[in-house]
């Protein structure tokens, strides 16, 4: 499937101590430094393009944070449609 779609992830460190919130911030450089289209969020990082190329970002995302922080809770949520393109834009087009 060559459709744009638009999914999120949410990277929650588990552990207690001091540098495990550095694991989001490796999360948000994998995605920012993958070339796709991202919005960092208060509560979560939205991404735009095919639905591989999000799977290897995100995966290599969670990989990534697991370096640093030794368990996680990860959220995605994807909006997909075999029919159509489903850009951030279009979703956020009435509010701007």
């Amino acid at each position: 499937m060559d459709k744009i779609v638009t999914a999120s992830i949410q990277v929650l460190p588990i552990d207690k101590n001091s540098t495990a919130l550095k694991a989001i911030d490796k999360a948000i450089e994998v995605i920012q430094s993958s070339g796709i289209r991202y919005m960092v969020c208060p509560m979560e990082t939205v991404v735009e393009g095919d639905i591989e190329t999000i799977q290897i970002v995100f995966n290599k995302a969670i990989r990534d944070a697991l370096q640093i922080s030794d368990e996680l809770m990860v959220h995605c949520k994807w909006h997909i449609s075999a029919s159509r393109n489903l850009p951030m834009a279009d979703k956020l087009e009435k509010y701007r």
